[in-house]
This record gives C-alpha cells, structure tokens and sequence, in this order.
C-alpha cells in the first residue's frame, strides 16, 4: 500500500505542475540550448537555440520547459536553461 501512495502522490504533483503552468515568454540563458522532440534528455535533438533567445513558453512538465521559437519550431529544452 505505501508504494502505491506514494506513486499516486508523484503523479498527482507532476499533473498539477503540468496543469498550473503557464510560463509566458522565456529567454534562453545558457549558451545553447538543445531544443528536444520530447521532455527527456535522450530524446532526439531537433535544433538549438543560443543564449538570448526569446521563445514562448507553452506548458512545463518535471523540470522541462515546451516552448515555440520566432519561426513556429517547437521543442523542449530544461527549466534551468531559461527564464
């Protein structure tokens, strides 16, 4: 019973980060930041954004930001690699 509590809770948390997030226009703050497919840092790479770029953020999901470049391209780089 407690592995199932526990896991209830964890998914609880990480669905109410999801649904309560709204995190506006970020700016790239690392010197390039990997744009991935999906929120996973194996997942594949679909291009880069550098340092000052200006993005939109559309939804956050355990410590990863989606976000939408000037161009339409859309991806997904760390929470610590933007503000």
């Amino acid at each position: 019973p407690g592995g199932a509590a526990y896991l209830f809770d964890l998914v609880s948390g990480l669905f109410e980060e999801f649904k309560n997030c709204d995190p506006g226009r970020l700016t790239v703050t690392v010197e390039r930041a990997a744009l991935r497919k999906l929120a996973s840092p194996s997942s594949a790479v679909v291009g880069s954004l550098p340092r000052g770029s200006d993005v939109q953020g559309v939804r956050m999901l355990a410590g990863w930001f989606e976000v939408s470049d000037s161009s339409g391209r859309t991806g997904w780089i760390r929470k610590e690699q933007a503000r």
